[in-house]
């Protein structure tokens, strides 16, 4: 165990922040309850070094943060400070033009008058305005958007050489070949902040353990919870909303590329995906049954008068179903 003064001469981080990462959550020494002072481990001056280099690197805080608390997330933030520092050095270079302009059109003895012409000329950028985040013409990426699809489903240990060898193929593709579905995806998540992201996909990684668990015997207790969850969803005008919000952008892509050529070679990649991809299929289509039995038909009744004609139960993939599932809490990563 290390003290402060310890790890602040290993890290070359100061004292004080230190205590402001420690503050902020990026890592939690335990502390000695004889005294109150933090004790640090290896890990934990590790995650320090991590952070000091990424600061150095002019990432935020709150990016760095994420990271450490969701690592497969790294690439969206990676990317998206990638981007930021484009700009940057766009700007900087456009800057850089107009300043050898006014030093090269100087007069050797000049006034104001000579300043503010030559001023005006070098059309000089303006500074990104802090409101406006990442760039908004910018698409994003098909690695980040290939690890928010897929990750929940990679296997931990090392991929094999096969196994690579599909990954490749998968992001190949999707640069090279993006379908309407998967391009739509892109739009979607370029318009999210960077906290909506995380919690979008840390509420999909649960739901996508749940569902690969499944069993024929758990089948009905699953789909029994479906049903009460369709109820609510139709019942909360907030739900259509959504719908009808995110349905052509968000919910309904996501199903058609899982349901793709991408989603066979992701269940080539993961035996979790091909499992996820049986179960859902298979409960989806007993919960689509049920609705079309007479004690289905009144549930099946109070969705098409909630969503109306954006809901085609019968021509749409099963697949929607569980996206009607889970708008309530979508609800609350996308408010």
């Amino acid at each position: 165990m290390m003290k402060l003064r310890q790890v602040s001469e290993k890290t070359g981080l100061t004292k004080r922040n230190i205590h402001f990462y420690i503050q902020e959550g990026l890592l939690s020494p335990s502390v000695d309850a004889a005294n109150g002072y933090y004790e640090f481990t290896e890990a934990d001056c590790e995650r320090l070094t991590f952070v000091k280099k990424m600061r150095d690197a002019g990432m935020s805080v709150a990016s760095i943060s994420s990271m450490l608390h969701s690592p497969i997330t790294a690439t969206h933030y990676l990317n998206q400070h990638i981007r930021r520092l484009r700009q940057e050095q766009i700007r900087i270079s456009q800057t850089l033009i107009g300043m050898n302009h006014i030093i090269d059109e100087l007069p050797l003895y000049p006034d104001f008058s000579d300043l503010y012409t030559l001023c005006l000329e070098a059309q000089f950028p303006e500074p990104p305005s802090p409101n406006t985040g990442e760039d908004a013409s910018a698409v994003y990426s098909s690695g980040a958007l290939n690890r928010y699809l897929f990750s929940a489903f990679l296997p931990h240990e090392k991929f094999s050489e096969y196994q690579e060898f599909i990954w490749m193929k998968i992001n190949r593709l999707t640069l090279q070949e993006p379908d309407e579905a998967y391009r739509k995806l892109q739009l979607f998540f370029q318009s999210l902040s960077s906290e909506q992201i995380d919690e979008l996909f840390s509420m999909q990684s649960e739901r996508y353990q749940l569902i690969t668990s499944l069993s024929g015997e758990t089948d009905a207790a699953f789909i029994d919870s479906m049903i009460q969850e369709l109820q609510e969803t139709a019942s909360n005008p907030a739900n259509a909303r959504l719908w009808h919000k995110y349905s052509e952008s968000f919910l309904k892509p996501t199903t058609s590329v899982y349901a793709s050529r991408l989603g066979m070679l992701a269940s080539e990649l993961s035996p979790m995906f091909r499992q996820y991809t049986r179960n859902i299929v298979r409960v989806c289509e007993k919960l689509y049954q049920y609705l079309y039995t007479e004690e289905g038909s009144e549930l099946r009744q109070s969705l098409m008068d909630a969503f109306g004609d954006s809901l085609d139960l019968e021509e749409s993939n099963h697949g929607i179903l569980e996206s009607l599932v889970n708008i309530p809490q979508l609800r609350s990563c996308l408010k």
